[in-house]
């Protein structure tokens, strides 16, 4: 079933259709007619193999669609939904040159890569999630639907991968972080589980604990997911989850995080280190009984060993940490 001829243009003078008005980049600013809404009242049960929706596929499901007075509900349930199962109520409406849309979701085992592609754009994060979404919006077009979007949800994503940055290799050391080398196109970061919950006010999503997951890396973050400008505004502190081997056993060596700021349209983000509270960190760091040989954790961290410095003496990494800030004797 493809809902999507039936999301007609409006008419303008003499029922000629308007012509489509469409953005560069973004959501379609094509105005929604939902009139057809109106041309009767009905309680339908369906059985559909495959419902189309815009560009939201919707697998194998049981609906119960009721028309009444130009309002919609529809009950799916069980519904299947890019691999994964669960249930799901949408209610659309439509008077005048505004549609109105309220949607409940709860799904399991989803496959968020071809999931998030066909929703929202975004092709770098691959996992199966689970999704809890209540969210209702009004507007004259999809563009003017997702800036006025407002709601609340969770999403937990397990054994994937983000593309595009190995956030493992920035919070292992600082160097990576500078030279842009952890941020690469090729680059990715593996985890067990990320996710978190979120609230959506005018079309931004906002989340404040954001966590991610892996046996490399513990991560927490916040900030803002502009879903009607398609872009982000996040910050996280990614931690390296180490151990050495001393004399006394396997050892745990407290990480230094290195905060990430992610900016830009969520197709091509952009990954910049915020250092500002990297010394912090640093210092903490060295003055904990439980984080090993300070020695070699500045070692670590710099990337570096003792070497020569070709005047006999061994390079300390106290001394490469005072050149790096800038410090003196």
């Amino acid at each position: 079933l493809n809902l999507n001829p039936y999301l007609a243009t409006t008419s303008g003078a003499g029922g000629t259709a308007k012509k489509p008005v469409q953005t560069s980049s973004g959501w379609s600013t094509k105005p929604i007619d939902l009139d057809m809404l109106g041309l009767m009242n009905a309680k339908l049960a369906l059985n559909v193999g495959q419902l189309e929706l815009r560009k939201l596929k919707i697998g194998k499901s049981h609906m119960i669609v009721t028309l009444n007075g130009g309002n919609l509900t529809a009950d799916l349930d069980p519904i299947t939904l890019y691999n994964g199962s669960g249930k799901a109520e949408f209610k659309a409406s439509g008077r005048g040159h505004t549609a109105r849309i309220a949607s409940t979701a709860r799904f399991n085992g989803l496959q968020i890569k071809p999931f998030l592609t066909d929703m929202l754009g975004i092709d770098r994060i691959e996992g199966t999630g689970a999704v809890n979404l209540d969210v209702s919006g009004a507007g004259a077009s999809p563009n003017a639907i997702m800036h006025a979007l407002g709601g609340k949800g969770a999403i937990i994503f397990k054994n994937g991968s983000i593309r595009g940055v190995d956030l493992a290799a920035v919070a292992n050391t600082i160097q990576s972080a500078l030279s842009g080398s952890a941020t690469a196109a090729d680059a990715s970061t593996k985890f067990t589980e990320m996710g978190g919950t979120f609230t959506i006010t005018k079309g931004v999503m906002t989340t404040k604990d954001f966590r991610l997951l892996s046996p490399f890396i513990r991560m927490a973050g916040a900030g803002n997911v502009n879903l009607g400008e398609q872009t982000i505004d996040f910050v996280v502190e990614p931690k390296a989850v180490a151990s050495i081997k001393g004399q006394g056993g396997q050892q745990n060596v407290a990480g230094i995080g290195v905060p990430f700021r992610i900016q830009g349209k969520w197709s091509n983000p952009h990954y910049s280190p915020d250092l500002s509270g990297v010394a912090t960190d640093i210092l903490k760091s060295l003055t904990s009984k439980s984080s090993g040989s300070s020695k070699g954790l500045l070692q670590n961290f710099l990337g570096g060993s003792s070497q020569s410095n070709g005047t006999g003496k061994t390079s300390n990494p106290v001394d490469a940490l005072k050149g790096l800030f800038g410090g003196g004797n």
